[in-house]
């Protein structure tokens, strides 16, 4: 965690997919200098609402359709979003192309 209480979210690796049903790509990230997180499912948001542009899909286990991992509260789910969202935002205006 940094000074602030908040999780520190480094090392973003967004890998774009050919958009299909909203799924724009996959993402890995090293949470705390501590854990990786990878295969995070990337879909645009349907949702006028939603705070971020992005929905993250965590991975599951196909036999008890649970996810394997995904954040405990909204503060860390909201870290994470926030930063893969603008992770993918500086490729996207990068390469001058949306991913949706």
């Amino acid at each position: 965690m940094n000074e602030q209480g908040k999780p520190k979210i480094t090392e973003v690796n967004f890998i774009p997919v050919k958009p299909k049903a909203g799924l724009i790509g996959f993402v890995s990230f090293i949470y705390d200098g501590q854990f990786y997180f990878g295969n995070i499912g990337i879909f645009t948001h349907i949702s006028p609402q939603a705070k971020s542009t992005y929905r993250l899909s965590y991975p599951e286990d196909s036999l008890r359709k649970k996810s394997v991992f995904h954040p405990i509260n909204r503060q860390t789910q909201e870290a994470i979003e926030k930063t893969v969202s603008d992770h993918i935002d500086e490729i996207k205006n990068k390469a001058g192309r949306p991913y949706n």
